[in-house]
């Protein structure tokens, strides 16, 4: 996952800015059977201030800055990516396990840095889905290894 920097990733205890979760530290990994904390083998950020293309995910109660290629859990809990969601269609599934309406998603540049974490393993069939700010989403793994995700 490519997500702003300053991004709250929910994790044991609170919530952290995923910029400052390291290797060897926990993330809460949500599942339909619950939270779990999974640790992190995976932690790295782009460049300072590099000028990318990114999505910006507004909802009633949260937002997100996310990559494109971000694989988003919707609230049947199927999965979609952030370029391919639709506003005031697709509901996206908040960590409280409610739905949230997307009130509008806008393509545009953003001069920050991104982060990405990998929790578990490298293995698809582990759990991979991780809270950012307030909303269920893929980690770093199931962006890039996925060609098509279920949960």
């Amino acid at each position: 996952m490519s997500l702003a920097a300053d991004t709250l990733i929910t994790v044991p205890g609170g919530t952290s800015q995923i910029s400052k979760l390291n290797v060897g530290g926990f993330a809460s990994a949500w599942s339909i059977d619950g939270i779990t904390n999974q640790p992190i083998f995976f932690s790295q950020g782009s460049d300072s201030h590099t000028e990318i293309f990114v999505i910006y995910i507004r909802t009633e109660n949260f937002t997100l800055i996310t990559s494109p290629a971000q694989w988003m859990c919707l609230a049947d809990q199927t999965l979609k990516r952030a370029d391919q969601l639709v506003p005031n269609s697709d509901l996206l599934l908040a960590a409280d396990g409610q739905p949230e309406n997307i009130e509008s998603i806008i393509l545009g540049r953003y001069n920050g840095q991104l982060h990405h974490i990998a929790i578990n393993t490298m293995e698809l069939k582990d759990k991979h889905l991780i809270i950012a700010n307030g909303l269920v989403c893929g980690d770093f793994v199931l962006e890039m290894l996925s060609a098509t995700a279920s949960t």
